[in-house]
């Protein structure tokens, strides 16, 4: 079954980051993707490619794919779209480091 994992808000221990990588390489081997909760706010390190830096944004998005044994994510963003007001600027697909991806998830987390 799935489990959901919280990281803690602020930055993520290297065994956070370790632990996204370990399953999002995982459940991309069985087919599955990960399912991430971001929260991005105008003092977030991290942001998702093409999201606004301004505002606070709660968003889930979908791990698809990696490289470099997990230290690269790929992800689909579903804020491309034409009912986001800032949607057109973000790109369907775009990959971040497992170190971003944990920052970006902080405080909300991933299913996986």
């Amino acid at each position: 079954g799935f489990k959901y994992y919280s990281i803690a808000v602020g930055s993520p221990t290297s065994t956070d980051v370790a632990n996204l990588a370990t399953r999002v390489r995982s459940d991309i081997s069985w087919g599955v993707p990960v399912v991430n909760d971001a929260w991005e706010t105008a003092k977030s390190a991290y942001y998702l490619v093409g999201h606004p830096r301004d505002r606070t944004i709660y968003h889930w998005f979908t791990t698809y794919a990696y490289s470099s044994s997990g230290s690269v994510i790929t992800y689909e963003d579903s804020a491309r779209s034409s009912f986001v007001s800032w949607g057109a600027g973000v790109p369907a697909y775009s990959s971040l480091s497992a170190t971003a991806i944990a920052h970006i998830v902080g405080g909300r987390g991933y299913v996986w």
